[in-house]
């Protein structure tokens, strides 16, 4: 179980860091799917969902990162009644002014 748990640990380590290596090359697409795959195993990888909001703005799919990121708000406060990050929210409100993020 323990050999598991730690070759899941660096399968998700290994995704985020391809989606890293994606992403300085302007690969914005393939470095989302990395970071999709991060949250697919980890939904609570703050990192990469802020990746993919990232990821989703410069490949100018501003509608998609508004509605990933109110889904991911949905998302928490129904598993563990939180809120997303608050740097991912700020993150948000930075590139989205006038898009509602609240709590």
């Amino acid at each position: 179980m323990q050999r598991q748990a730690e070759l899941r640990r660096r399968y998700i380590e290994a995704q985020f860091r391809l989606g890293v290596a994606y992403q300085g090359q302007g690969n914005h697409r393939q470095a989302l799917a990395c970071y999709q795959s991060v949250t697919s195993y980890d939904p609570y990888h703050d990192q990469a969902h802020a990746a993919i909001l990232r990821c989703y703005v410069l490949l100018e799919q501003r509608s998609q990162a508004i509605r990933y990121y109110r889904d991911l708000r949905a998302y928490l406060r129904e598993e563990l009644g939180v809120a997303p990050d608050p740097h991912i929210t700020s993150y948000v409100k930075t590139l989205m002014p006038q898009t509602d993020v609240g709590p």
